[in-house]
């Protein structure tokens, strides 16, 4: 029998949850085939629907990976899991460091730095630090 288990897990992809903390998940329509885990995605162009966030897009949620999905890339029209609070791992545009602020980058990526002079996504901080091109726990808590 079971004891004990670890709340840590550590072995980590993208989009993977970091943590067995509270969530909040809304289930959404894939509006292009731009839309993959672990990136981030803005409100689409109808209320079921979201699509590839970029710099300066508004900030819906991160796209989170699902043991129910049999492909590994969600396609235009696939439901996605988008994340609105909850913390899950991945791969920021440069190094990161904890408890930093949290800025929509391109092609769906998030960054420490902004591109120009956007604001940082509020209710977002770094949970943990990555150097560039390593997977990083971001904390995200969305009104």
């Amino acid at each position: 029998m079971q004891t004990s288990y670890e709340t840590h897990m550590e072995l980590a992809l993208e989009g993977q949850l970091a943590d067995n903390g509270p969530v909040d998940v809304l289930s959404r329509v894939a509006e292009s085939d731009d839309v993959k885990i672990g990136l981030a995605v803005k409100q689409g162009s109808a209320d079921n629907l979201c699509d590839l966030a970029d710099a300066g897009d508004g900030f819906m949620g991160i796209v989170i990976h699902s043991h129910a999905r049999l492909v590994d890339a969600p396609k235009k029209g696939d439901v996605v899991n988008v994340l609105r609070k909850g913390r899950c791992y991945v791969r920021p545009s440069g190094a990161v460091t904890v408890g930093g602020d949290v800025y929509l980058a391109g092609g769906g990526k998030l960054s420490e730095t902004p591109i120009a002079d956007e604001d940082p996504i509020a209710g977002a901080r770094w949970a943990t630090s990555a150097a560039d091109g390593e997977l990083a726990v971001v904390e995200i808590n969305l009104p």
